[in-house]
This record gives C-alpha cells, sequence and structure tokens, in this order.
C-alpha cells in the first residue's frame, strides 16, 4: 500500500482545468508519430466530408501540438495511427511540449514559422488567439460535412467565439462531484445520495460533514469539546480553484451584469455561495484553508490515507483512486439553491488558421472525438466521451461506464447523468478575457479562504480593477 500512496504522490499533480497531468517522454511510434503524445478525445472516423483541400495523390504532413501524461500520450499515438491507416498520403508529426512550457513553445514556433497546423490549446488561449484571428473556425467544416453534425457534440464540450462560429472541440469532458470513502461515511452511519432529486441541502451537507470531520480525541465538529486546531481528519477536501466556477453554477446567475460591463458578484447569490464555502473553512472547520492543504498530499491522496472522508474534485480522480485501489463511492453535488449543479470544462482541439490542409486536420479533428481509440483512458476513468451517443446509447455506456473495477454503481446517475443535466461550462467558455480578470479575483478570494475577509470585503476592493478587465460575453447557441 505504502508503494502505492508514493506512487500516487509523486504522480499527484492536479489536473487541470481539464484537464491533465504533464509528462514527456513517452517512447517514439511507428508511422508519422514523432516525440510523444499529448491529450485528446474523440468522435465519428474519419470521412471525406466536403471539398478535399489537397490532391489526394500528394504526400503531406500534419503538424500536431500537444500535452498529456504517458497514458495520454500513448492514447494521442493511437490516434494518429488510425488516422494514417485510413489516409495512406497523409503523415502526422507529434509534438509533444509539457503542459508548463506550452504557450511559451507554442508561440516562440508560431514566431518563427514553424506553428502547428493544430493540436491542443487551453481554452482562455483559444478564445483569445480566435478572436486575434489565429484560429480556423470549424462551424463551417461542421456544416459542410454530409455524414456528420455539431448536435452529435455534447453541448458543453464546444468553444464558440461567437454565434456562428466554433473554434474548439474539448479533448473530454470532466466535472465535478463528490467522491467518499466507503469505509469512513460507514462508520459515521452516512448515505450519500447519488441522485439528482435527493441532493443534500446545503444545510444537510454542512451537517454531514460535521460528523465526518474529528479531532485527534475524536470528538466530531458537532461536539462542544471539538478540538479546531488539532483536526486529525476533515471531511472535505475543497479545490479552491474552482469554488468560484461552483459558486456560478450553483447560484444560477451570471458572471456579468446584464449590460456585460461589470463583474456580477457582489451583493449577488453568487457572492453567498463564495461565503458558504469559506464558512466550511473558517466557521465550521471541515475542510483546510490553502495553507493547511498544502501540508496535505491533494485530495485524492488525502481521501486514501483516511484524512478526509470526501473530496470535491473532478473525475480526473476516478483514475488515480482506481488503480489505488481506493475503496470508494461517487455522490451527487449538494445544492444551494435549485439544482445540485456541477461545472464541465476541458482544454479543446484546435486548427490554426495557417494550416494548409485544413481538411486532413477537420478528419484527424473528429477522429480523436472517437472513444475507442481512446478507450485506455476513457474506461479508465480519466476522461468522459464528448460524443452525446456515448451517453444516451446503453450499449455504449456499457463499454466504458460500468459498474466495473474502475467505476462504482453510483457514477452513471451522480456525475454522467448530472454533467448531462446539471452541467454547466465554466466562464472559461463563457467569459471574454476571463483569464485577465482571475488575476485580479484570485488574489482576493485567496484572503477569503485564508478567513482574512469576507467575500463582501474582498470583492468590493477590487470592484473596479475587475471591471476594467471586462470586454463581455462569448456568445452561444441555445
Amino acid at each position: 500500500m505504502m508503494k502505492r500512496i508514493t506512487a500516487l504522490l509523486l504522480a499527484s499533480v492536479m489536473i487541470f482545468l481539464a484537464a491533465c497531468a504533464t509528462t514527456s517522454g513517452a517512447p517514439d511510434s511507428p508511422g508519422g508519430v514523432s516525440d510523444t503524445s499529448g491529450s485528446q478525445s474523440g468522435d465519428t472516423s474519419s470521412s471525406n466530408a466536403g471539398t478535399n483541400d489537397s490532391d489526394p495523390q500528394e504526400q503531406i504532413t500534419l503538424r500536431f501540438t500537444g500535452w498529456g501524461d504517458p497514458g495520454e500520450q500513448r492514447a494521442t499515438q493511437n490516434v494518429i495511427r488510425a488516422y494514417e491507416n485510413a489516409n495512406p498520403h497523409v503523415s502526422v508529426e507529434y509534438i509533444h511540449i509539457p503542459a508548463g512550457e506550452y504557450i511559451t513553445v507554442l508561440t516562440t514556433m508560431i514566431a518563427g514559422g514553424e506553428g502547428p497546423d493544430m493540436g491542443m490549446l487551453f481554452g482562455t488561449n483559444a478564445i483569445q488567439w480566435a478572436q486575434e484571428g489565429q484560429l480556423a473556425d470549424l462551424n463551417s467544416r461542421f456544416q459542410a460535412d454530409p455524414a456528420f453534425s455539431l448536435n452529435e457534440i455534447m453541448p458543453q464540450a464546444v468553444y464558440w467565439v461567437d454565434e456562428d462560429s466554433v473554434i474548439g472541440i474539448n479533448s473530454a469532458i470532466v466535472s465535478f462531484a463528490l467522491f467518499y470513502s466507503n469505509e469512513a461515511l460507514a462508520e459515521a452511519g452516512i448515505t450519500v445520495p447519488d441522485r439528482a432529486e435527493d441532493a443534500w441541502t446545503w444545510d444537510e451537507f454542512v451537517y454531514n460533514l460535521q460528523l465526518l470531520t474529528l479531532d485527534v480525541n475524536g470528538n466530531n465538529a458537532t461536539d462542544p469539546d471539538f478540538d479546531p486546531g488539532n483536526i486529525e481528519r476533515y471531511g472535505l477536501y475543497l479545490t479552491h480553484w474552482a469554488l468560484l466556477e461552483l459558486s456560478i453554477a450553483m447560484a444560477e446567475e451570471s458572471f456579468l451584469t446584464a449590460d456585460e460591463t461589470s463583474v456580477n458578484i457582489v451583493g449577488t447569490r453568487i457572492e453567498e455561495a463564495l461565503q458558504r464555502f469559506s464558512d466550511l473553512i473558517n466557521v465550521y472547520h471541515v475542510a483546510p484553508d490553502p495553507a493547511e492543504a498544502q501540508i496535505l498530499p491533494g485530495g485524492t491522496v488525502a481521501l486514501l490515507t483516511g484524512q478526509t472522508a470526501m473530496t470535491m474534485d473532478g473525475s480526473w480522480c476516478i483514475m488515480d483512486l482506481a488503480d489505488n485501489d481506493v475503496d470508494f463511492g461517487i455522490g451527487v453535488m449538494p445544492k444551494m439553491w435549485n439544482k445540485p449543479a456541477t461545472i464541465t470544462l476541458g482544454e479543446p482541439f484546435v486548427i490554426f488558421d495557417t494550416c494548409e490542409y485544413p481538411e486532413e486536420a477537420y478528419e484527424l479533428l473528429r477522429m480523436f472525438m472517437q472513444p475507442e481509440h481512446s478507450m485506455e483512458l476513457i474506461a479508465g476513468g480519466l476522461w468522459k466521451p464528448v460524443l452525446k451517443q456515448w451517453y444516451e446509447d446503453e450499449d455504449l455506456v456499457s463499454q466504458w461506464a460500468g459498474p466495473n473495477d474502475v467505476y462504482p454503481p453510483s457514477f452513471k446517475t451522480a456525475l454522467m447523468k448530472n454533467t448531462l443535466e446539471n452541467g454547466v461550462p465554466t466562464t472559461t467558455y463563457t467569459v471574454r478575457n476571463i483569464g485577465r480578470i482571475m488575476d485580479v479575483i484570485s488574489p482576493a478570494l485567496d484572503t477569503v479562504w485564508a478567513g482574512d475577509n469576507t467575500v463582501a470585503e474582498a470583492m468590493a476592493g477590487i470592484q473596479s480593477n475587475m471591471d476594467a478587465e471586462v470586454q463581455g460575453m462569448i456568445p452561444r447557441p441555445n
């Protein structure tokens, strides 16, 4: 067990935002694949949709960039091999770049005239680069495709830049849920709801977290002798960077005001939701603050080692939990008001505007959406498909979602169904210039999680600075 824990500690850097760990050095693969691979997700197989932009007899090369851990690299290589087998006149040069260096290296490549034809891109960069004219519109490709429709893709997986232009499709969908230790919950006599209609109210959620939080003397957080300075097990591990996104989704309010000129937090349910998360840390002492969380080994390992009973985290953690034989369950998100909303996120595949062979690049993008080529990671728990039919067709669902050794029985209702019905795309998909706005908000929220400010105090102090970065909403078709 310690060997497994050590391995997970070494690998347990939080994937974001969609999601994936950063590693390089997977073995070179045959065919046109070079270097190592990145992350992706899939759709229908390659087809000659629309008018081919090149002579089909001409030997051409597509340059593809991405990031990802060794498993994601293998999955990317699988897609590329399948594509090359179906399109022998095309070879794909795969260039793996560590995520932490990705934008810097990619920018340098483009400036030197050596940019890729297509690849992965972080969502915030994708929106900005599309506005600067650096990315190709995919919607026109989908509309000209007789074999495939944009409507076949989960709407949460589509990056729009305006009402008519699509500039990216998620590599995979990830979403948030409650992940819990079956042993800890059984000891406390608590059953976590796995259906949206049975979701805990926020008060029920807080009370159960109090029962699950124990000090070194075995007192839970409802006990008058509970010692918040010496906690042995927290009821909940929070993913702090996601709390604003979760608050927006749970509050069912817009992040910007109706005229799209100002950040809409002060005096709204978003403010109240953020304060409720802060109270979990600073009033009820059922979740660690960021400083305490840094001492813990991360939500997944904290669950494994008994340092927390539950974690509110992204679905990517399923793979780590399953790989380390954690006896875990999945619960539906609690509701603050009307519904147990969750957030959906993921980074997009894009085609660059300088691509010389956009039809071939589009066909490769479609193949990346085809789950059978990345089933190792989908069935393994790291990714979820981006195609609707893989959630609606029971035969297809059974190929990846279990229940099996990876996915517990509650997965289908607590996470998959709740994502379909109550999944809200993060602000990366909906708010222009969100990266710059978050550069202002994040330090202020850190003072809230540390207990130095209320949300109202922190947000009021930065309102003008937030508003100075606002550029409006990104239109998304209904």
